[in-house]
């Protein structure tokens, strides 16, 4: 068995896009008929812009 991957917001890679609830259901249309996975990266984008923002690069900074 194989799967397949996808994001809902920019994945940071210009070449992997996200998908839009559309497309992703046109995916799960496709994958199915094969009997696949489909593992999505499931961030959502207003808990995103309300998180605060890591300062600086160290890990123990950007835990707090």
């Amino acid at each position: 068995m194989f799967g397949f991957k996808c994001f809902l917001l920019h994945s940071g890679v210009d070449e992997f896009p996200h998908l839009e609830a559309d497309e992703m259901e046109e995916a799960l249309e496709e994958i199915k008929t094969f009997d696949s996975l489909l593992i999505v990266h499931a961030e959502d984008s207003r808990t995103i812009a309300k998180a605060p923002q890591p300062n600086g690069n160290v890990y123990d900074t950007f835990l707090k």
